[in-house]
């Protein structure tokens, strides 16, 4: 996962918020490819174990690689409610709020168009080491379509599926504790 921060740090990782009232325990990664760009939706899921609600500002870093364009569109959603929430732009970042009841959960989905001019799409995994545990769930997909063909991807599948028009490689993982990024290249059949 995860490219989740909290704001005012200076290294772009995941960090634990204050007195660690708020877990983060699982995300799923979907990415649909289409040639130039590709669509990421991530889901991240928390948890709050105290009798307060608890909130944090997260800073959310995209990948800083030469050749790979700052997101054209960033979208944030508590998944919850499903209403939108407000987002600040900083250069390769958003920052936005979460908010996690007391003893309750809370989920938010970020959703963003990355232009891929070089065949190629990044997503930060590594930084979600700074939580100081593993998630509990993390599930990645790619959608591929059947003009492209895959030709590598960091996280390997372990299942794989044809749907109208696209090939689908999906990972499930317990107890994950990022130690790469997910990359994943294609090029045109």
């Amino acid at each position: 996962m995860t490219a989740l921060l909290l704001a005012g740090m200076q290294v772009p990782a995941i960090a634990q918020p204050p007195a660690r009232s708020i877990q983060f325990f699982q995300e799923e990664i979907g990415v649909q490819v289409f040639g130039d760009s590709c669509v990421l939706t991530g889901t991240y899921y928390f948890r709050n174990q105290t009798a307060r609600a608890a909130t944090s500002e997260l800073l959310y870093p995209f990948p800083q690689r030469a050749g790979l364009p700052e997101p054209a569109r960033v979208e944030v959603t508590d998944a919850s409610t499903n209403t939108g929430v407000t987002i600040r732009r900083g250069t390769r970042c958003i920052l936005f709020s979460i908010s996690v009841p007391p003893w309750g959960e809370s989920a938010y989905r970020v959703w963003y168009v990355q232009p891929t001019p070089m065949k190629k799409m990044e997503y930060l995994l590594t930084t979600g080491r700074r939580w100081g545990r593993p998630l509990e769930h993390a599930t990645f997909s790619v959608r591929m379509p059947d003009s492209l063909r895959l030709t590598s991807v960091s996280i390997p599948h372990d299942t794989l599926w044809r749907s109208p028009g696209a090939t689908n490689y999906a990972s499930r993982k317990r107890q994950f504790f990022a130690d790469r990024e997910l990359t994943i290249t294609w090029q045109r059949r």
